[in-house]
């Protein structure tokens, strides 16, 4: 305590004015001695910064290289079930025309063994009718006098 009284200096005041001086040396050091560190603080925040930085890149370039591998990875995957899903279809696809093609070609043969037949029957129809000759009865046309024979209306 820093008393400085204008009455009578005493001895204790003497040695209170000392300690006074040698703590305000003191305090002067510790200021001196704060202010270093706070510049050494500076000088290490700095590289603490800087190597805090790289460390942050460091990591975002492994996640983006996992991502990466990973999404390279997912398509790899995709890729091959999609082929896998290719093949099955191609192959269900071709077995269905198969089946239609030999479907077709049992109709068609079908058809044509009927059409064989009706052409068979038509022959026969043809061949077997009776024969109907050009020189049957003649019909004489009505004439306008009156007199007209109904022989000619009858079917």
């Amino acid at each position: 305590m820093c008393f400085t009284l204008k009455e009578k200096t005493t001895k204790t005041e003497v040695k209170e004015e000392a300690q006074c001086s040698s703590k305000i040396v003191d305090i002067n050091r510790i200021f001196t001695i704060t202010s270093q560190m706070g510049k050494e603080q500076e000088d290490i925040a700095i590289p603490i910064i800087l190597v805090r930085n790289a460390i942050v890149n460091a990591v975002g370039r492994a996640v983006r290289s996992a991502r990466c591998t990973y999404i390279s990875a997912g398509v790899l995957t995709v890729g091959k079930q999609f082929a896998a899903q290719n093949a099955r279809i191609s192959t269900q696809v071709t077995s269905q025309i198969a089946e239609e093609s030999s479907q077709n070609s049992e109709e068609r043969a079908k058809i044509k063994t009927e059409l064989d037949e009706l052409k068979d029957c038509l022959r026969e129809l043809q061949l077997n009718r009776p024969i109907i000759s050009t020189a049957s009865v003649k019909v004489k046309l009505p004439s306008f006098d009156d007199t007209v024979q109904f022989h000619v209306f009858k079917l």
